[in-house]
């Protein structure tokens, strides 16, 4: 089992100037978390970033998180970033490519009524 309370912590810690953490949604009492990184100018477009989507592939999930920890040096001067870094909570703590309910997200976004996907879809 991987710890996804260390994903929630990280995020908790990028609190700071153009960065905000938010949380849109939950799964199996885990937080969906969100995190906006934007400059004071309001018009550069926006990018969404998303890592987790498939449990078992956690490298999205830690490149995420450190994307957000560099504070994206090198883009954030061009574009406004959404970044979901752990999509499927429930997946990625069990090491399992489908959510705790056995669905594929990755497949859901199109209406197969995966809670992740509609609660991300709903956030945009």
């Amino acid at each position: 089992m991987r710890d996804y309370a260390e994903t929630t912590r990280r995020v908790g810690a990028l609190s700071r100037p153009g960065c905000t953490a938010d949380v849109y949604g939950e799964v199996a009492g885990m937080p969906l978390h969100m995190v906006a990184v934007e400059e004071a100018d309001g018009e550069s477009p926006w990018v969404l970033v998303t890592g987790g989507v498939h449990g078992d592939e956690p490298a999205g999930v830690e490149a995420a998180l450190r994307f957000l920890e560099a504070r994206c040096d090198g883009y954030i001067d061009r574009f406004r970033f959404l970044v979901a870094p752990c999509v499927n909570p429930t997946g990625y703590a069990a090491n399992r490519r489908e959510n705790g309910a056995g669905l594929d997200i990755n497949r859901a976004f199109d209406g197969l009524g995966a809670t992740e996907a509609d609660a991300l879809k709903g956030s945009l």
